[in-house]
């Protein structure tokens, strides 16, 4: 059938069914992504078919497994939605591709086809995003987090051991770090790491760099809250530190985050 639909059209549809919205879901937080979904109408309902998608040699493609099926459920619950409100005017249709594609700094393309257009939405038609990867999805990454992964439990344990029941806490000239439990401090030895903004999803490291692999060089980058514990962990691991000191800084969206020694 052929649809009387241009760009503008197309976008107001799909931002009114949220199906940008649950792209970007399934897509998750960070990471370059270049991968096509195809959609089929089977009896009065939209099922997703297929994910067309290939890793990249410098890190992402795929979107990020959803073993639980959540993410995949809330855009099959969002393109039923566009097709219902596309069927009202002149675009009914059975088949639906979506194309996807996100570079490193965010910036992302939802490219859409319908019926006899889906045979021409492969992924071989969509932009490649990179190189560079995401510092987070690079291969010497996961190869770093990979060989450091005992390390980084030994920290996660003697962290999720600290309980954080002080007053008040304070660090001084990045290096030391207070906690007050009533009028006296404990002072402990501390490297702060770096910042995590949830809201942006994004983390910075703070200071010259912990290493010299990638993922340390990278001043700033998106990151889920995982992610960026994880890194930082990683980070907590390689200087030697004992746990990873993790807190709101008062009057903001930011969580602080520094490796210390010593409990």
């Amino acid at each position: 059938m052929e649809h009387q639909l241009n760009r503008g059209d197309t976008g107001r549809y799909l931002r009114a069914a949220r199906v940008d919205r649950a792209v970007e879901g399934l897509a998750g937080p960070f990471g370059l992504r270049r991968f096509v979904l195809l959609f089929e109408l089977h009896g009065t309902r939209v099922r997703l078919t297929h994910v067309e998608a290939v890793g990249l040699s410098w890190g992402g493609g795929p979107p990020p497994p959803d073993p639980q099926g959540d993410r995949v459920a809330a855009l099959e619950n969002a393109v039923n939605a566009l097709h219902r409100n596309m069927s009202t005017g002149p675009a009914r249709w059975s088949r639906c591709a979506i194309g996807y594609v996100r570079d490193v700094d965010g910036r992302s393309q939802i490219l859409p086809a319908f019926d006899d257009d889906v045979d021409n939405a492969t992924l071989d038609r969509l932009p490649m995003p990179g190189p560079p990867g995401h510092p987070l999805e690079a291969p010497q990454t996961l190869d770093l987090l990979g060989r450091w992964e005992a390390g980084i439990d030994e920290v996660l344990g003697r962290t999720r051991s600290i309980a954080p029941d002080w007053d008040e806490w304070e660090i001084n000239d990045d290096r030391e770090l207070l906690l007050y439990y009533g009028d006296a401090p404990r002072r402990l030895r501390c490297r702060v790491l770096g910042v995590f903004w949830p809201k942006r999803s994004r983390f910075t490291w703070h200071g010259g760099p912990v290493d010299v692999e990638a993922v340390f060089q990278q001043k700033s980058f998106s990151a889920s809250w995982d992610a960026a514990a994880e890194v930082a962990m990683l980070a907590t691991a390689r200087l030697g530190a004992d746990w990873l000191f993790a807190q709101s800084l008062e009057d903001s969206d930011r969580l602080l985050l520094a490796a210390v020694w010593g409990r």
